[in-house]
């Protein structure tokens, strides 16, 4: 089946801009349309949830520059030297997670983007079908990370580092310190490691590079059945960044918007609508999971504007309408559903739950990209 776009949307730039990795063109772009003159929506990015952080793109861009120069310092990379490694990233949401692969990309690596809902030997399958050079794990999921290493044919001598996720443990909780764990270097430690180093500024692609040079490998299980691995190159996703974008702006009465941002960032699903965000100019408001009264609660603080949603995530709403009540959710306008098929009673219980939110459909992006 061969799909055109509807006749109003206009035709994507000829050729495509794809002199920059996926990271730094989008950063571009926010930074050139929040820095025009009379330019009155200057939101940021990213909004840490738990935190409350907000990250500027010159923040970011900033912190790219930082994270790319700690990777080339620890693995002794030379300026200029064609690295063509993989990265993986087994982590919850945070900004860092996305910071640390466009850093990859300026390296000239891809990131091997891993779910923490896979199970341990799902994940060392995946470290056997594309092995990583190093791995980078959230804290909270470094249990499940270490359990699937183990599991691996992966080499004891690649190195492991852990990602810190903001006020990830339940208040009140006893914790026992984990020696093993303590042990692990952060990102953190990375960067003050080399603080006196110089950041790695932005590279310039060559021509047909961005259709070889694999930015993200994800999985998917597409219906249904195992899992695999998908390829998807810097050109693949500044050419579906371009067409949402495209759609965004012939469609969208009002221009930036607030986003929900807790769809895991390493599925495609959240991964892409990431960067069309971050590249169009809206806020995400980035959350590590999904906890229903948090997210509740955070549509009444940011005023967000639309959800990107599954199909459980909206069922699970549509049948606690009684909890929607109690928040004030009038600065929603519309609901995103993706990542599989919605079925009709759960869409007609959303509209009746909510009429006046729109709710809209998306399909195969992992195929799409």
């Amino acid at each position: 089946m061969i799909f055109t776009p509807p006749a109003f949307l206009p035709t994507l730039p000829s050729p495509l801009p794809l002199q920059e990795t996926i990271g730094d063109f989008c950063l571009a772009v926010n930074l050139a349309n929040t820095a025009r003159p009379g330019s009155e929506d200057k939101r940021p990015p990213f909004v840490e949830a738990s935190t409350d952080r907000a990250w500027t793109a010159d923040e970011i861009g900033v912190r790219v520059g930082q994270v790319a120069a700690a990777l080339a310092s620890s693995w002794k990379l030379v300026p200029g030297q064609q690295w063509h490694k993989i990265v993986a990233i087994v982590a919850s949401n945070s900004v860092d997670t996305l910071i640390l692969s466009w850093a990859v990309h300026r390296l000239g690596g891809g990131c091997l983007m891993l779910q923490p809902t896979s199970s341990a030997d799902e994940i060392a399958g995946h470290l056997a079908n594309v092995p990583p050079c190093a791995i980078f794990m959230s804290q909270d999921l470094l249990p499940l990370g270490q359990d699937a290493i183990r599991r691996s044919s992966l080499s004891s001598e690649v190195p492991i580092y852990s990602l810190s996720v903001p006020n990830h443990t339940p208040q009140g909780a006893a914790v026992e310190p984990d020696q093993k764990i303590a042990s692990i270097p952060t990102l953190d430690d990375l960067i003050a490691s080399a603080q006196d180093l110089p950041a790695i500024d932005k590279i310039t692609l060559s021509a047909n590079e961005a259709a070889r040079r694999v930015a993200y490998f994800c999985t998917t299980s597409g219906t249904s059945g195992f899992q695999r691995i998908v390829a998807i190159t810097h050109e693949n996703m500044i050419a579906s960044i371009l067409q949402a974008a495209s759609f965004y702006k012939a469609t969208r009465e009002r221009g930036a918007e607030v986003t929900l941002g807790f769809l895991p960032f390493n599925h495609i699903y959240g991964l892409l609508i990431t960067h069309v965000l971050m590249y169009y100019g809206d806020s995400v408001i980035v959350h590590r999971g999904f906890n229903l009264m948090e997210i509740l609660t955070s549509i009444v603080k940011y005023r967000i504007n639309t959800l990107y949603l599954v199909p459980p995530i909206i069922n699970a709403l549509s049948r606690n309408a009684s909890i929607l009540s109690r928040f004030d959710l009038s600065s929603v306008r519309a609901i995103v559903s993706g990542g599989g098929p919605l079925n009709k009673e759960a869409f007609a219980r959303m509209q009746a739950a909510r009429p006046d939110w729109q709710l809209l459909s998306g399909w195969g992006r992992l195929l799409k990209a």
